[in-house]
């Protein structure tokens, strides 16, 4: 990935910062950026009075991005530092339609036609440096997620087949979701990946039945439509050994118990540990 711009956006202000291709003319200048790699992780030892740790999980911590932007007012059209400072406060007290606190960070790519990632998050911090040669001002954001997120990604139905190869762009691993169409009846049906987890209902399904699997964080769920209507929410039909299924990065198999199926649509989003 080839860092270009990243843009910071509300609803009352959008500051771009430039990493390639910013000039003498450019009224922010970006000095240096911290945050922007992968975040640190918590790991969760339980101690042992004589079997020394023992491993109990790990987790990603909230990911914080520090950014340090140079002020470059246009003396000759009568602006100063201080306007470029109030226009930057306007992140502190601006959002989007859904939170009018939460502010976005964008990045784009060099080889990426948009937004390469982006991520949500809160102003915690802006300091400014008021009477120094080359004034700035260094902002602090708080993200709402450790991972940084690209635009969603669709696979075309005629590209799965009987055992689709899903390809995850991502660095990170990733929720996805899927709408299958059953093509006859079956008495109980599978989903397991290369790994051998699977999603293992033990109900039946009818023909013409539609399964939604959404293995998205906050999103999880597995609904049955019937006749186009919903039927069933179907999480008390999973097995007891059943897995919640991932894309890893790279190529991710996912393999039906039967072939007596249409893959209607699929999609997930791309996540990255950082740049």
């Amino acid at each position: 990935m080839d860092l270009t711009t990243m843009r910071l956006v509300t609803d009352q202000a959008a500051v771009n910062l430039s990493v390639v291709g910013a000039d003498s003319s450019s009224p922010f200048m970006l000095k240096q950026v911290i945050g922007l790699g992968p975040p640190e992780v918590a790991v969760y030892l339980a101690e042992t009075r004589n079997a020394g740790s023992q491993h109990r999980g790990r987790r990603p911590l909230a990911r914080e991005i520090i950014a340090r932007v140079g002020l470059n007012p246009n003396y000759a059209a009568g602006q100063s530092a201080g306007d470029l400072r109030t226009y930057f406060y306007g992140l502190l007290s601006a959002g989007d339609q859904g939170d009018t606190d939460v502010l976005t960070v964008e990045l784009y790519d060099a080889n990426t036609n948009g937004v390469w990632a982006k991520t949500k998050g809160y102003v915690k911090r802006i300091e400014a440096a008021h009477f120094t040669k080359d004034p700035e001002v260094q902002v602090t954001i708080t993200c709402l997620k450790p991972f940084l997120e690209s635009p969603i990604r669709y696979i075309p139905p005629e590209s799965i087949k009987l055992t689709p190869i899903i390809m995850n762009t991502g660095s990170a691993p990733t929720g996805f979701k899927a709408e299958i169409t059953f093509n006859k009846s079956i008495s109980k049906w599978s989903l397991t990946n290369s790994s051998g987890q699977a999603l293992k209902f033990q109900n039946g399904f009818a023909e013409g039945d539609k399964l939604v699997i959404d293995t998205r964080a906050g999103r999880r769920q597995v609904l049955r439509y019937r006749d186009g209507e919903l039927n069933a929410n179907l999480l008390a039909a999973l097995s007891n050994d059943s897995t919640w299924l991932m894309l890893r990065p790279g190529n991710n198999v996912l393999t039906p118990m039967t072939y007596a199926v249409t893959w209607d649509r699929f999609f997930y989003v791309p996540q990255h540990w950082g740049i």
